[in-house]
């Protein structure tokens, strides 16, 4: 019975506090401190945003936000610590004093817990000085402000370990410090010049971005930029960054192909976010905006690679010139980049099956009598050109052949149609005529290429005038008309006095051969760009080769790994011209008159 009555007597005593506990409305700027706003042993709940008195020092109320925000306001210079709970939801915001190294700084301290859901940090210092183990701050934090912000532990573990932290991009300063103690947040995002001060503490996040880039999961300490102190940063995974519409590229390997329902060209889809580093482990599809069944679009090679890459072929029996677009369906991303594909009428040609002169079936090919503008030309045999027909202007298509392109012993040939498929193209120009590639479609073939007699004016107005690996020999020549004509991925190999002249221009290839007798003619300024520089077998040191007399000649140099020029010397020896050195050969010795 006593027991009884001691239980009851505690029960009373329990309603009695509660009924004489009140909760305080709050709105508005404060006119008075928290404490005294709210009344001694209430509690507060706003009604509407509220900012409280800058000149309020310490306050044991809590505060209910009850989604509205409270912003704790110091007056920029007046210490302020909240011992009690301001829980959420709602926005807390901070406004200390611009320097954030002022020591009237905003304080968070106590037992409980704080719960908004949202924290901003618009400038000043905030000092968390919770409990070991309770949150001082949670919810996603964000710091956006025009001076300088800093967080500072006064112990371990006071932010919410399912909190974010982020930097906005047109903030000022940001500091996080550790102050030698230990913090667990689910992810980070500073700016360049934003770092975390360990002070030998260690500070673990789900995800580290570092000015819009992520940083791969592992441990990071004073020796990157953005750590101090003796401590670290633990990252535990690697951030990855949806593809970016306007980023990733499609791309096809042929501009044009015959719609013959049987030759296609490569689609490759190429996903890149918005560092443009590749996005793997994504499902792509391809579209046409030809109508359903007109153009045959295969299955994709997979999900995207390491390299960001999915890639399709494409086909049609239908001329025309349809639109490929791509979509990233994980993430619902449309790619702004598209892709044509000019699927061409076709006519079959070949030395054997329609030669010019019947009677002479290696006369070669008149092809654009052949073909009619608009349609494209389909090898199916060795081809050559007719050596009397100066050239040809109609797309063709290897389709698997050797295409001669023969300028006929001195003849004009302008090879200005776009050459797609694959096969190997041989150009032979004999006499003292060159035979030019030009015109405004790139060639896109696959394939070998050999140089046999003569000049080859390269003169493309965008995209490659040759593709693939190139062999120069027999004393002949390319001449660049204009910049940037072969890919980048070629390998040029010069034999049998033969040489480049760049005059003037710049170019990218992969690597290149040369052998005594051969040379590189730079002309005024033109620069070589080769990843590898190989003579007589040898491949030479990563550094720019300039003018020798012997294999490079003219005022530009070429840049072997982009070493860039080459060092000062002494004055080049004066420069030697490049002499057959066949002698069975009739070849006339290559100039450069036409050009």
């Amino acid at each position: 019975p006593v027991r009884r009555v001691l239980l009851l007597g505690a029960a009373f005593l329990a309603v009695a506090a509660s009924a004489s506990a009140a909760v305080t409305d709050l709105s508005g700027d404060l006119t008075q401190v928290l404490d005294t706003a709210i009344g001694g042993g209430n509690s507060g709940r706003l009604t509407a945003n509220t900012k409280t008195l800058w000149n309020g020092t310490t306050a044991a109320s809590s505060v209910d936000l009850n989604n509205f925000q409270l912003t704790i306001y110091n007056g920029r210079g007046n210490a302020q610590t909240y011992n009690g709970a301001l829980t959420g939801p709602g926005t807390l915001r901070l406004q200390g004093r611009s320097t954030a190294d002022w020591d009237p700084d905003i304080a968070l301290a106590g037992t409980v817990a704080n719960t908004p859901t949202a924290v901003t940090l618009v400038e000043g210092r905030a000092t968390l000085n919770k409990t070991a183990g309770v949150d001082a701050l949670a919810g996603a934090i964000t710091v956006n402000t025009s001076a300088t912000v800093r967080i500072v532990l006064k112990k371990s573990n006071q932010i919410s370990d399912a909190s974010t932290i982020t930097s906005t991009a047109s903030s000022g300063a940001f500091h996080l410090d550790l102050g030698g103690f230990s913090e667990t947040i689910s992810a980070l995002t500073i700016k360049a010049g934003h770092y975390v001060n360990t002070g030998g503490g260690v500070l673990t996040t789900g995800t580290l971005m570092v000015d819009g880039v992520p940083k791969a999961a592992g441990t990071y300490t004073s020796s990157s930029a953005f750590v101090t102190g003796a401590g670290s940063v633990v990252v535990l995974t690697t951030v990855v960054l949806p593809p970016s519409a306007a980023k990733s590229t499609v791309t096809t390997s042929f501009a044009s192909v015959p719609a013959d329902g049987t030759s296609t060209s490569t689609v490759t889809v190429t996903l890149l976010d918005t560092n443009s580093t590749p996005v793997a482990g994504k499902a792509v599809t391809l579209a046409s905006n030809r109508s359903a069944g007109t153009d045959t679009i295969s299955a994709p090679s997979g999900v995207s690679d390491a390299s960001g890459v999915v890639t399709f072929t494409v086909k049609s029996s239908t001329a025309g010139n349809p639109v490929f677009s791509a979509t990233d369906t994980t993430d619902s991303v449309s790619i702004t980049a598209t892709a044509t594909v000019a699927f061409l009428s076709y006519v079959d040609i070949s030395n054997a099956t329609t030669p010019w002169e019947p009677a002479n079936t290696g006369a070669g090919v008149k092809i654009d009598v052949l073909v009619a503008s608009g349609s494209s030309a389909r090898l199916i045999g060795t081809t050559q050109t007719y050596w009397g027909s100066g050239g040809f202007s109609r797309a063709v298509y290897l389709n698997g052949n050797t295409f001669i392109i023969d300028n006929g012993n001195g003849n004009g040939c302008t090879a200005s149609g776009a050459i797609s498929g694959n096969g190997v193209i041989t150009l032979d120009g004999r006499g003292n005529a060159t035979i030019y590639i030009n015109g405004s479609t790139g060639n896109t073939y696959t394939g070998t290429n050999e140089v046999v007699q003569g000049v080859v004016g390269l003169q493309k107005t965008s995209g490659d005038a040759l593709c693939g690996p190139i062999v120069v020999k027999n004393a002949s020549s390319l001449v660049w008309g204009a910049s940037h004509q072969l890919p980048d991925t070629s390998n040029v190999t010069l034999a049998s006095s033969s040489f480049l002249n760049l005059a003037g221009k710049t170019d990218t290839i992969n690597e290149l051969y040369l052998v005594t007798g051969t040379q590189v003619q730079t002309g005024a300024g033109g620069i070589l760009k080769v990843s590898k520089l190989f003579i007589n077998g040898t491949q030479q040191a990563a550094v720019g080769k300039g003018a020798d007399g012997l294999y490079v000649t003219g005022t530009g140099y070429i840049d072997v790994a982009s070493s860039g020029p080459p060092p000062i010397t002494d004055p080049p020896a004066a420069p030697t011209t490049p002499t057959p050195t066949d002698t069975n050969s009739t070849i006339h010795p290559a100039t450069l008159a036409k050009l």
